[in-house]
């Protein structure tokens, strides 16, 4: 029996998800479990044990994460998932067989999910105040933006570390204190 039909859930053939988590569904070319149309399902035979999901590295091929067999014909890769896996990662291989009960394993479907970074911030600016100064920006719209980091510093070139960070949390504007006549440089970094 083979696992066929791998997507993500209700996307058909799209291979992007929003959001933390990835949910995938699948069905197998069981013919008692998927029955053609108008016959009613007989439950899976009795030398299946379950469907294995194995999560990838698609640019190293390293396995991350090897699930134990399970019945259910869905599976989520859930963003803590992703971090006990060394993640975050945006893009990763999501492989599904069916696994007999003497541990026979079938051919795995495959299928490689990304979830694009959120846009650069747009619409920057800077206002002056007296000893502050605001970074006001267009917030973005994608669901996965938590906030910005805004650095900032009187040399031009600075670490982007905790010694020059002004700001951080999602709020609009940014806003960071200044000594009156001195130049600031600064740089700035939504995320996820």
């Amino acid at each position: 029996a083979r696992v066929t039909g791998l997507e993500l859930d209700g996307q058909g053939n799209a291979t992007t998800f929003t959001g933390h988590d990835a949910r995938f569904r699948w069905r197998w070319n069981e013919p008692n479990v998927s029955p053609a149309v108008g016959e009613a399902p007989t439950g899976p035979p009795a030398w299946f044990a379950g469907f294995v999901v194995r999560i990838v590295d698609p640019l190293t091929n390293a396995i991350l994460r090897t699930e134990p067999p399970a019945a259910d014909p869905v599976y989520t890769y859930t963003l803590e998932r992703n971090l006990d896996d060394g993640g975050p990662r945006r893009s990763f291989r999501i492989e599904v067989a069916v696994r007999d009960v003497y541990g026979r394993t079938g051919e795995y479907a495959q299928l490689t999910a990304s979830n694009p970074a959120p846009a650069a911030l747009d619409l920057l600016r800077l206002t002056g105040g007296f000893r502050e100064v605001w970074v006001d920006f267009a917030a973005p719209t994608d669901v996965d933006y938590a906030g910005v980091l805004v650095w900032a510093s009187t040399s031009e070139s600075f670490p982007l570390d905790a010694s020059t960070l002004v700001s951080d949390g999602a709020g609009r504007p940014a806003v960071f204190s200044t000594a009156p006549g001195t130049r600031y440089e600064y740089s700035n970094f939504g995320y996820a």
